[in-house]
């Protein structure tokens, strides 16, 4: 059991106790499992979440703008990573894949193994269209 699902857990079963049986003990447990859980779902929560405009979930936090799938979509990336496919693609393709801490050098390193290996133009790397 996780530290979060432990002090929901506890705090959940001190929450039964009625209003007038809880002590100042109590009292400050409830606070502290609060503030625990509180602390760990921001550590453990990079962004935020909303409802995007048409009805989709946007994740933000990742980049200047936010990952936005349907709630029919999500369940894929969440099985994905769950599984173990997302990090063993990431492995698998690490010397092909940008970073943002990369320096100038390494990125044009990659960029041209990009441009050999899967035969991208300097302008599909770059973002630019290609009409």
């Amino acid at each position: 059991m996780t530290k979060i699902e432990e002090a929901k857990k506890t705090l959940e079963i001190l929450k039964t106790i009625p209003e007038k049986a809880l002590t100042d003990e109590h009292k400050q447990a409830i606070a502290s499992l609060e503030d625990t859980i509180k602390a760990v779902s921001v550590e453990t929560m990079p962004g935020t979440l909303k409802v995007s405009a048409k009805g989709g979930v946007s994740f933000y936090g990742l980049g200047r703008f936010p990952v936005t799938l349907f709630k029919s979509q999500w369940p894929i990336v969440i099985k994905a990573v769950k599984d173990g496919t997302i990090e063993q693609f990431i492995k698998d393709n690490d010397k092909y894949l940008s970073d943002k801490a990369d320096t100038p050098e390494t990125k044009a390193t990659k960029e041209a193994m990009r441009m050999k290996v899967f035969g991208f133009s300097k302008d599909q790397i770059q973002g630019k269209r290609t009409n």
